[in-house]
Formats: structure tokens, sequence, C-alpha cells
């Protein structure tokens, strides 16, 4: 059990993300001691190279006196920072040496000496400290040698990294802390939104939402978008839930047609012709279901973003002169004037069979819904400097109420009930011209007929 909390633990982006801060934070700051501990080493060299300059000067000064008087200064009294004073001739033979180590005049005699100016050099003697040494030429021509140890320099160095290393591990603690901190209070809109989702899971309730509180940035966008998300999701399931009523509904008809078709087929003793009939009415039926489905399918394509369009130029005066001489026959047998006419070569990036689908679908409309003596006219013009094909009719109109729900699935207005339909119709047109980047719009009065309005971007993109 602890194991697998353990291996839970170390798989959470809490836990991570606090390993990163405190690796992160560890990196600077042990970047950051060592270029301090680089530096102060840096200024206590400098320190002591300028220290050992001074102390040069002052004791050149004094030699002019003679060495006896240097022996008499006691490099340990007045110079008690120098550890170490020599003369010596230019072949490098000791004059004279006062030190607190006699070691110290043996390691200054293999300081070379090659220039006329004052030279600063240091001489390792062990792994405690160093002897730093500057030197120079007197008037006489001897040479003077002036060194000190670094052993305050090295004992300062040892103090700091000590210090350093003390407060390394309550910086360590106080990092994780923080670091734990600022993950915990970074993730909890995540935290929040984890258990939104299971929530939903839980109980199937889509109209949960986040609240985003002092959320700010990416975070709050996250938020925000998951809440958008949801609202889509509850409102396809929503219109999923009204389509599938309404397509049980108007499925039930047919399917109920189809079994009293056959059931009276079989129970009387029927000619082969009224066998023949009643096939040919399922069949009819049949074709209505398929018919209803196809266009169903069709339009959740579009909604998914999936349906596939074989885009070229069409010609919009070409395609309304085809589908008006399409349903030239059924408007003739109805007692409609259907015409077509064009005032601009209007050229369309399409699908052409997808355009002919939703124009077939206004037109058929426009002559179902326009009584005897009525006229129906299919136009191709310029609208808003877009080419657009109208479709207008003298029909029965459309009431403001209804009109912008006609454009829904399966939705069929008061009046339309007298006609056989699906309902589908003008979603298709709309989903259709979603696909193509256009516009479907509606103008119509009650009683005075309709005029729909399709209209598409430019080819040109003007």
């Amino acid at each position: 059990m602890f194991s697998k909390r353990l291996k839970h633990l170390r798989r959470s982006i809490t836990f991570r993300l606090t390993g990163y801060y405190v690796a992160m934070f560890v990196l600077c700051l042990l970047l950051g001691l060592a270029m301090i501990d680089r530096g102060l080493w840096i200024v206590l060299k400098r320190s002591d190279r300028n220290f050992l300059h001074s102390q040069y000067k002052e004791l050149a000064i004094e030699y002019k006196e003679g060495i006896e008087s240097l022996r008499k200064d006691n490099i340990g009294s007045k110079h008690s920072s120098v550890s170490a004073v020599r003369i010596a001739t230019q072949d490098n033979r000791t004059l004279a040496f006062f030190g607190l180590d006699p070691s110290f005049g043996t390691a200054l005699e293999h300081v070379r000496f090659s220039a006329s100016k004052n030279i600063w050099t240091q001489i390792p003697l062990h792994s405690e400290f160093n002897l730093d040494v500057t030197q120079g030429k007197l008037p006489d021509g001897n040479i003077m040698q002036v060194a000190r140890t670094d052993r305050v320099s090295r004992q300062v160095m040892r103090h700091f990294e000590r210090v350093s290393a003390g407060a390394l591990l309550p910086m360590l603690l106080l990092a994780a802390c923080g670091g734990a901190f600022l993950a915990s209070r970074t993730l909890r809109p995540v935290r929040e939104l984890n258990a939104a989702v299971r929530t939903i899971v839980d109980t199937g309730r889509t109209d949960a939402r986040l609240q985003t509180g002092n959320t700010a940035g990416e975070l709050r966008d996250l938020v925000a978008a998951f809440n958008a998300m949801l609202g889509r999701i509850d409102a396809l399931i929503q219109t999923l839930k009204g389509t599938l009523d309404n397509v049980a509904h108007d499925l039930r008809t047919p399917l109920s047609r189809l079994r009293g078709i056959a059931e009276i087929a079989l129970q009387n003793d029927s000619s082969p012709q009224a066998l023949r009939d009643a096939l040919a009415d399922c069949i009819e039926e049949s074709e209505r279901v398929a018919t209803l489905l196809n266009t169903i399918m069709d339009i959740t394509e579009v909604e998914a973003g999936a349906m596939k369009l074989v885009l070229q130029p069409v010609s919009l005066s070409a395609l309304a002169l085809e589908i008006a001489e399409l349903y030239q026959h059924v408007a003739e047998e109805k007692g409609v004037t259907l015409a077509s006419t064009s005032s601009t070569d209007a050229t369309v990036l399409a699908d052409a069979n997808r355009l002919r689908q939703a124009i077939a679908n206004l037109v058929d409309n426009a002559v179902k819904y326009t009584p005897p003596g009525g006229r129906v006219l299919v136009s191709v013009r310029t609208s808003r400097g877009e080419p657009a094909l109208m479709v207008e009719d003298t029909g029965v109109g459309i009431p403001a109420e209804e009109q912008s729900r006609i454009w829904e699935r399966l939705y069929r207005s008061d009046r339309s009930r007298s006609e056989r339909g699906l309902g589908l119709g003008l979603s298709l047109v709309r989903a259709i011209m979603h696909a193509h980047h256009g516009r479907a719009e509606l103008l119509s009065s009650p009683g005075c007929g309709s005029c729909f309005t399709l209209s598409f971007p430019n080819v040109s993109g003007e």
C-alpha cells in the first residue's frame, strides 16, 4: 500500500513541479555561491597584493638607511603582517633574511627575478597556505623580496564555505516547502477541473461549471475553455435528446405504415396486383426512412466538420437554371409559375452536388408551399458585394416567431403539417452553406411569401 502511494506521489504533477523548482533553486544557489566564492577570493588576493606592494615601498624606504635598520625594525612588530623579507644580489645570493620561518627563505631563493620593476608571484608551500611574494630592484642594484602567507585569506574562505554549507540545508527545506506551496496553489484549478470531470462522470451532469476564482493567465483560459466545452457538450446532448425524440416520432409513422401495409396484404386474399401495390408502398416508405436517416447523417457530418467537399468553380447561374428546369414539371402540375433569372455571371468555389442539393431543397419547399397561381423565382445576383442565389415565392410565408426555428432539425411549423416532409430540408441547407463558409438567410412575411438567400464568399477573396 505504501509503495503504491509513493509511486502515485512520484507521478503527480505537484511532486514533479516541486522537484523541478527545488532542483532549479539549488542549481541557482550553488551557482551564486560559486560566483560569490570566486569573487571573494579575487578580492582577498587583490587586497593581499596591494598590501604587499605598500609594505615593499615602506621597507624600501627604510632600506636606504641600511640593512641594519631593517634588522632593528623587527619584522614581527612594526610589520607584523609580513612573514619574511629577503635581500639578495642579482645573482640570487642572499645578503639578509628576516622572517618567522627559515623555510620561507629557502622558498624565496627559488623565485626568479627577471624585471626591473616590482613583480608579484605566489609560492605553494603546502595544503594549508601559500606564500605571496612581491619583489623589486633596490637603488643599489640588490633585490628585495617581501612575503606574506595567505593563511588569513584562506581562513576567511573556509569560514565562508562553512557558513554557506550550514545555510544550504535550511534553504533547501525552505525551497521544498515554497515549491510545494506554489505548485499546490498553481495546480488548484487543475484539481478543481479534475473534480468537476469526476462529478460529471459519476453523476452524468453536464451542467456543472468551474469557478475561475483568482486564477489568471493560462489556467484561467483553461477553465474558461473547459466551461465552454461543457456548455457545448450539454447543448449537444440536449439537441441529441430532442433529435432522437423527433426521429423516433418521425420514424414511427412510416414504420407503422409499413407494418400496416404488410399486415393488410397478408391477411386479405389479395390479387398479385394488390400485393405488388403493397410492395411498392413499402418501398416508398422505406425510401422515406432512408432519406430521413441520410439527411440527418449529412447534417451531423457538417456539424462535426467531417463532411468532405469536392470544391471546384461552379456557375450559380447554370446551377439555378438546372434546378428550375428539374422542378418545372412539378410546378406546372400544381399550377405554379417557376422561372430563373440572373443579373450576374457569378462563379463560386463549391461542391456542385452538395450545392445542388441545397438549392433543390429550397425550390422544392417554395413550390410545395406556394398555392396554385403563385410564382417562384430563382435568381442570381450580387448582394452586399457577395454572389448570392435567391429563391423567392408568393406562398404562405413564415410567421416572425417561427423564422428563427425553421433551421432546427425536424422542426415543422403548424402550417407545414399539411404537406409531407421530414423537417430536415432547411437544416441541411444551413449545414451545407456553413460547410462552404457561406450564409443562409430568410426574409418572410405571412401571406406575402418568403425569400431565401444563399450568400457565398468571393472566389477571389475580395
